[in-house]
């Protein structure tokens, strides 16, 4: 018979050819709405922080003490320093900062840094390297050895002047007096205060020992703010009087922190240069006070993790407040911490049992209608 198929062969129902399309489609976009993670294996460290027994007006309070380390673990230069302590392939910041995570109640003597991976060995060599690279980043910045984190100085005044003084600079006019101020900070308690009389280029200056290197860019940055209205100031940075750069002038407020930034580069190479401050040619005389102040290479011409670093100058001028000393160690390294359960097969079940409803109700629905066709 034409068109006759082989003698034997039973056709499927076209019902029941619907039904597992559809039950088919269901379970590939119940698989596609639920993936399996690739990074689904967990490793944990603990950090172990101790309380402050100094006095409580000089340093962290203990919940501090603990914030301060959780900060430290998620920062950009301790991520991109762990990772690349685990010989692994840089996965990228963004890829770090998703899938490391910091645990424990605020004030606890525990910081548990949780880190997850392809693997249970690679989970915990990464949560390893975090708790590590977090404990030498909060031990140099509390040792004041900043250079060895970000390459840059980081000037605050929780102890005292920090170096800033008021004479014998090779930029600045004397100020009638630099002193500490407290109570009056853009980061934790302290500040400087400068206090000018109706002078040019008046101002408060520190002197740094580096390498500066000829052709290099350098910046230097700080937050200043004004006692009264009208002061405007700049800073200028530079080895000698002939060679040596001056920032924009800039009115102060006197309701907020404004940063202040000076780019040099210098024409020779030099062991020493000054930062200063200045007011303007026709300065009124008046009070400002500065803090946080920087110094280093331009980050914006140097490698991420530099950079990165950089932008850690808040975590490590609130952690210098802390006594100096071993406050951190890692007391437990990484440990499995379990597998992140993947739910691709429920959702693929769960997929395959909608597209047969949905198949099973069209097919009802069609065979309600010819019966009611042939009623």
């Amino acid at each position: 018979m034409r068109g006759a198929g082989p003698r034997g062969a039973r056709r499927v129902p076209v019902g029941v050819g619907w039904l597992l399309a559809l039950a088919i489609i269901g379970a590939v976009v119940g698989a596609a709405l639920q993936a399996a993670p690739s990074q689904r294996f967990l490793a944990e460290a603990i950090i172990a922080v101790q309380p402050d027994v100094g006095s409580a007006g000089a340093s962290l309070s203990h919940r501090d003490q603990w914030q301060t380390a959780a900060d430290a673990s998620m920062l950009p230069s301790v991520l991109l320093s762990a990772a690349g302590a685990t010989g692994s392939a840089n996965p990228g910041l963004p890829s770090l900062q998703k899938r490391v995570t910091i645990a424990g109640a605020p004030g606890s003597t525990l910081l548990r840094v949780r880190a997850r991976d392809r693997s249970p060995a690679a989970a915990r060599a990464l949560a390893d390297a975090v708790a590590r690279e977090t404990v030498r980043f909060l031990r140099d910045v509390n040792l004041g050895n900043l250079r060895a984190v970000a390459r840059r100085q980081v000037f605050s005044f929780e102890a005292g002047l920090n170096g800033w003084s008021a004479r014998d600079s090779v930029f600045a006019a004397p100020p009638v007096a630099v002193s500490r101020q407290l109570f009056v900070a853009r980061v934790g308690r302290n500040s400087i205060r400068i206090k000018c009389g109706a002078v040019s280029s008046c101002g408060a200056h520190v002197r740094a020992r580096s390498r500066f290197t000829g052709g290099s860019d350098y910046r230097a940055t700080a937050y200043m703010r004004g006692a009264q209205p009208g002061i405007r100031v700049r800073l200028a940075l530079g080895s000698s009087p002939r060679d040596v750069t001056a920032g924009p002038f800039v009115s102060l407020p006197t309701d907020r922190w404004q940063l202040l930034s000076v780019l040099w580069t210098p024409r020779a190479d030099s062991t020493r240069a000054e930062l200063a401050t200045q007011t303007a040619a026709r300065g009124l005389a008046g009070t400002m006070f500065l803090d946080v102040a920087t110094l280093g290479p331009d980050l914006r011409h140097v490698d991420e993790r530099t950079r990165a670093a950089a932008d850690d100058a808040s975590v490590a001028v609130r952690a210098r407040r802390a006594a100096a000393g071993d406050r951190y160690s890692v007391v437990a390294t990484a440990s499995s911490a379990g597998e992140i359960g993947s739910d691709t097969i429920a959702w693929t079940a769960a997929g395959s049992l909608v597209g047969l409803l949905v198949g099973a109700a069209g097919l009802t629905g069609a065979q309600v209608a010819r019966r009611r066709q042939h009623a």
